[in-house]
């Protein structure tokens, strides 16, 4: 269960009769509230940058080098593996998360889970950052011109 407030100096501003009601009707006895800042959700201008204009280019760029038509799809998740790259799953208590791969024998092996992060949980300044760092290598490292954002910084 999740609620939105706002912290001034000295202060707490929520919906607190929508807070008491809602957590009144679900739970009895103790409960643990959790507080987090809110992230900083990336623009629609970098999510209109990404799908568009630099996907694009990208696509095209895998098409020219290696011949290959790439879906959308395919061409951001490609780009996630490279600069975002897989997080390694814990338990609560730490322990590593393992699932069954079948080897080359078709024996089972545990291996450490792991996940690819969504576009959907990055804050703003992440998605600056893997669209800056896809443009840069795409630039300066395999020579290829992806055109420039034009606004990746919030007005």
């Amino acid at each position: 269960m999740k609620f939105h407030a706002t912290v001034t100096k000295d202060q707490i501003k929520a919906n607190w009769r929508l807070i008491r009601n809602e957590v009144c009707k679900t739970f009895s006895g103790d409960v643990v509230i959790t507080f987090e800042e809110l992230k900083d959700k990336r623009s629609l201008q970098q999510l209109r940058y990404f799908h568009g204009p630099l996907l694009k280019s990208v696509q095209e760029f895998y098409q020219e080098t290696e011949g290959m038509t790439y879906t959308f799809d395919r061409v951001k998740h490609m780009l996630k593996v490279e600069y975002l790259g897989y997080s390694l799953q814990y338990w609560d208590d730490e322990t590593p998360k393992l699932v069954g791969m079948p080897d080359l024998n078709g024996n089972i092996v545990m291996v450490h889970f792991s996940t690819l992060p969504t576009l959907a949980n990055i804050g703003f300044e992440e998605m600056k950052q893997f669209i800056s760092m896809i443009i840069q290598d795409f630039v300066t490292v395999k020579g290829w011109h992806i055109p420039e954002p034009e606004e990746l910084i919030k007005t």
